[in-house]
């Protein structure tokens, strides 16, 4: 009985979790297609406006793997795997979310300059979030496999930060 109880509360508990990540979901969809006017299909691997993977998708992965290990020592890895996911794909889809608003020259329009314009709604919804869904994954079965991560997503990130533009080191390995 003490079993059944516990299992219809852990059941409940998840409700609010999937109703915010599904708000988040439909609310960063429209603004999305409202800011970018496209809803063509993207192609599997190249420039994030166009794509639905990009160098930025290595990134998205090893945040996933950082994220989730903040989570796993944080005890939210002690959840089921569906909690555990929806956290994950909540914090990503805010993270999309700012990138978003970025894009749209929200934090100045030098930022929007270095982020070459929009996403590709593919490398938005399905590239980014799934990859660091993943990672979040690797580090719920490998605690610590953010030691192997950490050094390389602190350098991308300045290295990319420095160059002149988001997309930088994408055309320097698949060119213009």
């Amino acid at each position: 009985m003490k079993q059944i109880i516990s299992q219809r509360k852990s059941s409940k508990s998840g409700v609010g979790l999937v109703l915010a990540t599904t708000l988040l979901l439909i609310v960063l969809s429209v603004l999305h297609i409202n800011a970018t006017h496209r809803a063509d299909l993207p192609l599997l691997l190249g420039d994030r406006v166009e794509a639905m993977f990009d160098l930025w998708s290595l990134q998205h992965f090893g945040s996933g793997v950082l994220i989730g290990s903040l989570l796993v020592y944080g005890g939210v890895a002690s959840k089921s795997l569906r909690d555990f996911a929806l956290v994950v794909l909540l914090l990503a889809l805010s993270w999309e979310a700012a990138e978003l608003a970025m894009e749209s020259g929200w934090f100045s329009q030098t930022v929007a300059t270095w982020k070459r314009g929009y996403e590709h709604w593919g490398n938005r919804f399905v590239g980014d979030p799934t990859l660091v869904i993943l990672g979040g994954m690797v580090t719920r079965r490998f605690k610590s496999c953010w030691k192997i991560v950490l050094i390389p997503c602190i350098v991308w990130l300045i290295v990319n930060i420095a160059l002149p533009h988001s997309m930088s080191v994408n055309q320097i390995v698949f060119g213009p």
